[in-house]
């Protein structure tokens, strides 16, 4: 009963842990399909979309938790249901252009490189750190009723248009390798480590992705 009433705790803390759960699971199919670089548009857009949930939801889990928080109790699930709507509504609208792209299997690294090359200069503009700034905003939200869902959508689209300002050299990176797993897991690393280091130096990071398109271009 302790460890029941402990668990119930925990996910009444942290509403998000289903936020948390989808991204698990997103990269749980990621791990089984290894990767892959789809031809089809269909699977080429499922697959950046698996790739957001996978790696964008855990970037985002302070503004989830803001919702949620900022809700009644009793809709607090729905609440952040609606931000996750607008949030990866946005990212599913850039996975449609994306998706029209295509990259031939073996020019895969020569794609990477160059990615990783254009995501390391975007990591030191200032257009980079007014996106990232962007994320950490915040508006208000309606207490109830349709209002209460048509504002947690619309944070969810305000926080996910700036996350694409700051991450879309990122997740490109991810798209041209055919979401291979080392450049995602390289992409991730980065991407958390600016999220959630206090004040990360834009030129590690930055290096981080240089090395990377270095090793990328001598494969």
């Amino acid at each position: 009963m302790s460890a029941i009433a402990g668990a119930t705790n925990v996910t009444w803390r942290h509403p998000e842990w289903w936020a948390l759960a989808l991204s698990a699971g997103a990269w749980g199919w990621m791990l089984a399909s290894g990767g892959h670089h789809a031809h089809a548009y269909g699977d080429a857009l499922q697959g950046w979309m698996v790739m957001s949930v996978a790696m964008m939801l855990p970037m985002v889990v302070e503004p989830i938790h803001l919702t949620a928080e900022r809700s009644f109790w009793h809709r607090r699930h729905r609440a952040i249901a609606g931000f996750l709507t607008g949030y990866l509504g946005l990212w599913l609208l850039a996975g449609i252009a994306v998706s029209f792209l295509r990259i031939p299997h073996g020019a895969q690294n020569r794609a990477a490189a160059i990615a990783f090359a254009i995501a390391g200069v975007w990591q030191l503009t200032r257009w980079k750190q007014r996106g990232l700034n962007g994320c950490h905003r915040s508006m208000p939200l309606a207490p109830r009723g349709w209002r209460a869902d048509r504002d947690c959508a619309r944070f969810g689209a305000l926080i996910g248009t700036r996350c694409l300002v700051s991450c879309w050299a990122l997740m490109l990176v991810c798209f041209a390798s055919g979401h291979a797993l080392a450049a995602t897991a390289i992409v991730t690393g980065v991407g958390v480590g600016e999220r959630y280091m206090g004040k990360p130096d834009r030129r590690v990071l930055g290096g981080v992705l240089f090395v990377a398109a270095g090793c990328y271009a001598l494969l």
